[in-house]
């Protein structure tokens, strides 16, 4: 198992794996930010890549709070949530404690998926510490500046 762990802005998240592919995914937004020295972490991502079953599941009486027409699934149990996309992937994410995990095929540890559910965490934790970000743009011409911000 592979354990890094990234410092941002004075938060700190730790990504574990035992794939290569996610790790090389991981590393193209937070490899710049990789910490040697930190023991504490404010969040934490795990993917697991697997071939064949999951060994977590969606809880039997998890309520669907969302449903996503390609066959994905949010449901919510105990404090958690679980996003699954059948045979693909399952998501179970703590957002008292901070912690996601995933297993998935090796086909999603090479897509996005983990630099998303990394970028969440680290958004997550920003709140937590008051820092916002807004995503935007500038153009400054002359003496005038134009902010263009988004979502």
């Amino acid at each position: 198992m592979m354990r890094l762990k990234f410092s941002i802005y004075g938060s700190t998240l730790c990504f574990i794996t035992n794939s290569e592919r996610a790790l090389d995914e991981v590393l193209k937004d937070f490899g710049r930010f990789e910490n040697k020295g930190i023991c504490e972490v404010d969040g934490e991502v795990r993917f697991i890549e697997v071939d064949g079953d999951f060994p977590i599941e969606v809880p039997e009486y998890a309520i669907r709070e969302s449903f996503f027409p390609s066959g994905k699934s949010v449901y919510i149990y105990s404090n958690e949530r679980f996003l699954e996309d059948k045979n693909k992937y399952i998501i179970r994410a703590s957002p008292k404690t901070n912690q996601i995990l995933v297993y998935g095929i090796p086909t999603y540890a090479a897509s996005p998926l983990p630099r998303y559910l990394m970028k969440w965490m680290l958004l997550k934790v920003f709140r937590e510490k008051g820092i916002f970000f807004i995503h935007g743009s500038a153009v400054t011409m002359e003496e005038h500046s134009l902010l263009f911000v988004g979502p």
